[in-house]
């Protein structure tokens, strides 16, 4: 029997094969739910060119995550900052108006666009925010994995100046609010009720009587009219998108390394071993690939 390097190659090609199925069916373990075809480029991206409404409305998430995610990304594309319901921490909102002043002053708006946005594991139980308390304040934070496209549109024509796509994306939204006092776990509540209280007591607008309020909104109990404070409200500290971690890339890295690993030293084994022997031919491949991974 006469092999050539070409039949060498084919018949290491398809050892490597063997290996490398062997390793990804019943060793490794594969998120098959990032691998669907609705998440790949082009079905993804066409998709992505709807209206912004038609993901949240078909969105499973609760309406206190999607609420400020959709609050942001319209002042982004109207570049209006005076909606009643959009809080900012001071910092953050100093970095948000600079972007928008250079976005006007160039002319130009952003556009955001997130579909199939879902809450990693961590999330799913609780299907909410993650909440701790820190220097007086409650804080909660959510990640978002989903498909996102970013992009920066002439306000003329609507060109396309930049974009940026991640089939795999990521968005961050951290927000914090100033505790309740009544809603510390502490025996202990002096101290918080007397910094709150010039909170707290506030004068009713439609009485003049003074009122103590334990939350957002109340009634007042002298004339029954409504009060609302925004001291306790909800304001965002940050609001990040980025390219998320696939879990299956280093399965896939690991499946390639492992047919190239399989795959040259069985080319010079079955080029002049396999005429002889078939069985010494894969003894032999597979047992140069061992030593290789146990030197390397």
């Amino acid at each position: 029997m006469t092999v050539t390097w070409t039949d060498a190659i084919v018949f290491a090609f398809a050892w490597s094969c063997i290996w490398g199925s062997l390793l990804v069916s019943h060793v490794l373990d594969w998120k098959f739910e990032w691998m669907q075809p609705k998440l790949w480029f082009l079905y993804v991206k066409r998709k992505l060119a709807h209206s912004k409404e038609i993901f949240f409305k078909n969105s499973e998430l609760p309406n206190k995550i999607c609420k400020p995610l959709e609050e942001l990304m319209n002042v982004f594309e109207t570049g209006n900052l005076q909606s009643p319901d959009l809080r900012m921490d001071q910092s953050f909102r100093r970095k948000f108006e600079h972007e928008l002043h250079l976005l006007k002053k160039n002319n130009i708006r952003r556009e955001m666009r997130m579909a199939y946005l879902k809450l990693p594991e961590e999330y799913t139980k609780k299907n909410d925010y993650k909440h701790w308390s820190d220097a007086g304040r409650e804080w909660r934070e959510v990640v978002l994995q989903g498909s996102i496209l970013n992009r920066y549109l002439d306000r003329k024509n609507n060109r396309i100046l930049y974009e940026d796509f991640f089939a795999h994306g990521a968005v961050l939204l951290r927000q914090s609010r100033h505790i309740r006092h009544n809603e510390v776990g502490s025996k202990n509540r002096n101290d918080e009720q007397i910094f709150y209280s010039q909170y707290t007591n506030v004068i009713c607008p439609s009485c003049g009587a003074t009122v103590t309020l334990t939350s957002d909104e109340d009634h007042c109990p002298y004339c029954g009219g409504y009060i609302k404070s925004d001291f306790f409200d909800w304001q965002t500290e940050e609001f990040l998108i980025y390219r998320d971690y696939n879990p299956n890339t280093r399965n896939f890295k690991l499946t390639a390394a492992t047919m190239i690993a399989f795959f040259i030293p069985a080319i010079p084994c079955f080029r002049f071993i396999l005429p002889h022997s078939y069985f010494l031919a894969l003894g032999s491949a597979f047992v140069i690939t061992a030593l290789l991974a146990f030197l390397l």
